[in-house]
């Protein structure tokens, strides 16, 4: 599947809203912040 990286991106992106929830946004958000752009790099490489 084509995909599967994108589920492991999602799941980076799970921890940086879990981190804004919890407040932990220093530790989780440096997370989310590479799982945003991961998942936009995954859509251009779609595109490719």
């Amino acid at each position: 599947m084509k995909k599967r990286n994108f589920g492991y991106l999602g799941l980076l992106g799970l921890l940086g809203l879990l981190g804004l929830i919890t407040g932990n946004a220093g530790l989780y958000g440096f997370f989310g912040f590479f799982g945003f752009f991961g998942l936009l790099g995954a859509g251009d490489n779609e595109k490719k």
